[in-house]
C-alpha cells in the first residue's frame, strides 16, 4: 500500500507540495503561512524525487548567490551586485536577486553580512527538516515514468520546465490514488488567475503575469488551463486542485 493510500484509508488529508511551498518554509516567508501548513495541520505533506531534487538545485544557486554578495557587502556596492553565473539563472533566481538586494542596501554591511550566512543557515536547517529528520515534514512518494506527452502538453501552458515535471509529478500520484489536492506558492506560473491578472496587468503596463497565457492569448486561470491540459491526455478524475497555501489552510 502506498503512503498515499494509507493516509486516504486513516481519513487524514494529504496534500502534494511544489518547491516554491518549500522554499517558503525553510525561509520563514511567514506571511505564505508555509510554517503553519508544515509544523502544525493536521495533513500529510507529500512531494516526489522531482521536488527534492529541484529544492536541492535552486538551494545551491541561492548558497553561491550569497557567497557571492559578501564581497560587494564589504566595499558597500550592494546595488552594484551582478552574479557570475548569470547565464545559469532562471527569472526566479533573478528575483530573489533583486529582492534580497533591496533588503540588503536597507542596512549596515555588518548587518547585511549576518542576514546573507543567516540565510545560508536557514536554508540547511530547512532542507534538514523537510527531508533528513527521522520524521520529516515531507513524505516522498515514488512516481513512475513521467507522461512524455502530458509533459509535452503542460509545456504549452507554464513556462517554467521544472514545473510542469513537478505538475506531472502530481498526476501520476493522483492516478495512484493520491488526492489531488497540490499546493504552491507559485503566482506567476500556477495560480494566476482573474484577480492576479489584473494586479499584474496594472504593475507591468497592461501585460499578463502569465507569459505562456499572453502569448497564446488564453487568458483563463493557470489552474483552468492546466486541468484542461490534463484532461486532454487523461480524464477529469486526474485533475488537480490546486490552491495556495492559504486557500488550503483556509478550506481544510
Amino acid at each position: 500500500m502506498s503512503d498515499s493510500e494509507s493516509d486516504s484509508n486513516s481519513g487524514k488529508i494529504e496534500a502534494f507540495t511544489d518547491t516554491s511551498v518549500l522554499f517558503n518554509f525553510a525561509l520563514d516567508v511567514r506571511q505564505q503561512r508555509a510554517d503553519e501548513l508544515l509544523r502544525h495541520h493536521e495533513c500529510s505533506i507529500v512531494a516526489s524525487d522531482t521536488v527534492k531534487r529541484e529544492f536541492e538545485k535552486v538551494m545551491e544557486r541561492r548558497q553561491q548567490i550569497h557567497t557571492q554578495l559578501l564581497p560587494y557587502i564589504k566595499r558597500d556596492e550592494i546595488g552594484e551586485f551582478e552574479p557570475d553565473n548569470s547565464e545559469e539563472l532562471t527569472s526566479n533566481d533573478w528575483g530573489y536577486i533583486r529582492n534580497f538586494q533591496s533588503t540588503l542596501t536597507e542596512l549596515g554591511p555588518a548587518e547585511a553580512a549576518r542576514r546573507v550566512q543567516e540565510r545560508n543557515r536557514q536554508l540547511k536547517q530547512g532542507y534538514r527538516e523537510l527531508f533528513e529528520l527521522d520524521t520529516p515534514h515531507v513524505i516522498l512518494v515514488q512516481i513512475p515514468s513521467r507522461d512524455a506527452s502530458l509533459l509535452g502538453s503542460l509545456s504549452g501552458v507554464i513556462e517554467n520546465d521544472a514545473d510542469a515535471r513537478i505538475l506531472c509529478d502530481a498526476v501520476e500520484w493522483v492516478r495512484d490514488s493520491g488526492s489531488g489536492i497540490f499546493i504552491t506558492s507559485d503566482v506567476d506560473d500556477m495560480l494566476s488567475d482573474s484577480d492576479t491578472t489584473e494586479e499584474a496587468s496594472e504593475e507591468n503596463g497592461g501585460l499578463s503575469d502569465s507569459f505562456e497565457g499572453f502569448l497564446s492569448g488564453d487568458s483563463r486561470p493557470a489552474p483552468e488551463r492546466i486541468n484542461d491540459a490534463i484532461k486532454q491526455r487523461y480524464d477529469e478524475s486526474c485533475c488537480l486542485d490546486i490552491h495556495s497555501i492559504d486557500t488550503f489552510l483556509d478550506q481544510y
